[in-house]
């Protein structure tokens, strides 16, 4: 099931029709923390739990379960650098992560998903260090082939399939999440407040908060990324 979420596909997850807040604290030595907020909507949850009543796998909605907790602690753990603080799922339609880590750049690196679709990057030169976040058509149609999950006919029910007009992907997506999945899609969208300890250069595509950049970057946007999203974070 949909249960192999983890911090470096939160992008995936916002496809699920949720809202996710995350808050970043960034070093200039690479090392930080990451504590993140995940809400499914209901409808989504009644959607899971309608779909594995039909196949089976649940016998009703009290046993549906969406994030499995003990595996994506797992996954963080196998990480580099990497220190869990909290991995919880009080309800079915929440959860809750916090961790450190030792290095964002051996994280990036060393993780070949993020490698080959350059989705997330972080360099730095002898002065700056740069966060970059990169979303097009290629990469994202890359995202498919990469995780396996993306083939489970739930999932592929909720996105829309290559050269699907957003017109017709939200005529379908509001068909099968009984006839909200258009709004659902309308009001999800995924929060990233990065705080830096330096001085900010330069910054494109959020809003700087002291030394912090908030951004706020729409479902519709993901899920259609033409123009591309293409949003960076300079700071010394």
């Amino acid at each position: 099931m949909i249960s192999r979420y983890t911090f470096f596909i939160i992008f995936i997850i916002i496809l699920t029709s949720c809202t996710a807040n995350q808050e970043i604290t960034l070093y200039s030595n690479g090392s930080g923390s990451c504590s993140l907020i995940i809400d499914l909507a209901p409808l989504f949850v009644q959607y899971i739990g309608d779909l594995g009543e039909v196949s089976g796998e649940f016998n009703s909605i009290d046993d549906v379960v969406i994030f499995d907790t003990i595996q994506i602690r797992d996954e963080l753990l196998s990480r580099p650098g990497i220190q869990v603080k909290k991995v919880e799922s009080p309800n079915q339609d929440r959860l809750e992560l916090d961790f450190n880590f030792q290095n964002i750049e051996d994280i990036f690196r060393t993780d070949k998903v993020l490698s080959s679709t350059q989705v997330i990057t972080f360099k730095h030169n002898k002065n700056n260090k740069i966060v970059h976040l990169h979303l097009d058509k290629e990469n994202f149609n890359q995202l498919f082939s990469i995780f396996p999950f993306l083939e489970e006919e739930i999932i592929k029910s909720l996105l829309p399939y290559p050269k699907q007009t957003k017109k017709d992907y939200l005529e379908t997506i509001d068909f099968a999440i009984y006839d909200e999945g258009a709004y659902l899609v309308r009001q999800s969208n995924i929060r990233v407040a990065i705080t830096v300890h330096g001085q900010i250069i330069e910054q494109k595509g959020g809003i700087i908060y002291g030394n912090t950049v908030v951004f706020n970057i729409p479902l519709e946007r993901i899920l259609y990324p033409d123009p591309a999203i293409d949003y960076f974070i300079v700071f010394r």
